[in-house]
């Protein structure tokens, strides 16, 4: 009800404004070809802006009539007996509602094809959206995998330690079971420290995730990681490579 309201507003503004401005082009002597055009201007206007064609084709007839009511001897009186005027007049008013259904048509052209753009879009969107849960369970995965791995080398040093200090007993002079003890203090802090980082893995998948960054010196880091695997025997040569800036 509302929007047939506001389309009957529509169509009486345009019809009113066009009306006025055809009485003044035939107030300055324009003739009524110039009106004809102004009031099919006004049918492809009001079939623009209203919905469907119904007030398209309500503005074709108005026009029809104002023509023959205002702008046609004698003026201001129907007169459907003038020499032409069924044909002239029969011509504006198809002319007229063609044009209105041809506005309508495209309107309705128009907004199925922006529907059909919004859908493919959110189809998009969602493509997206399963892509990178899929890329973010993927990372997380390789990151359990290798967490996992780096697992059992802190695990194999504890039970070893543990297990010489239980079974060596009294045959253990103090300084060796300290060294072990040692060991198994390292490599639970070293176990500690994974684990944590197993835990801020499974919050991967969280949308509201971020991940900081901190910039940290090499060196550093690689020696801290020669030094825990040459305390657990573990021996293995590599070499790294620089990568030059282009």
């Amino acid at each position: 009800m509302n929007n047939t309201l506001k389309d009957l507003g529509k169509t009486v503004l345009v019809f009113a404004l066009a009306s006025a401005f055809a009485y003044i082009l035939k107030s300055v002597g324009q003739a009524i070809d110039i009106i004809v055009v102004v009031y099919m201007l006004t049918v492809l206007i009001v079939s623009r802006i209203t919905n469907g064609y119904f007030w398209g084709v309500i503005a074709s007839l108005l026009g029809v009539l104002s023509t023959n009511f205002i702008f046609t001897a004698p003026y201001f009186k129907f007169n459907f007996i003038l020499s032409g005027y069924p044909i002239t007049f029969a011509v504006m008013l198809a002319t007229s509602i063609i044009t209105s259904m041809l506005t309508s048509s495209y309107k309705k052209q128009k907004e199925a094809a922006e529907e059909m753009a919004l859908e493919l879009q959110h189809s998009y969107e969602e493509q997206r959206l399963i892509e990178r849960k899929a890329e973010q369970e993927k990372m997380k995965n390789n990151l359990l995998r290798a967490i996992s791995h780096d697992l059992r080398t802190p695990l194999t040093s504890i039970k070893g330690a543990s297990a010489a200090i239980i079974e060596g007993g009294d045959m253990l002079s103090d300084e060796t079971k300290l060294k072990l003890l040692n060991d198994i203090s390292n490599e639970s802090q070293w176990l500690i420290r994974m684990v944590e980082n197993l835990l801020s893995v499974t919050h991967i998948s969280e949308d509201n995730m971020k991940v900081s960054k901190t910039p940290e010196v090499a060196e550093e880091i690689i020696a801290n990681a020669v030094s825990h695997f040459g305390s657990t025997g573990f021996h293995k040569s590599f070499r790294l490579k620089s990568r030059k800036k282009s």
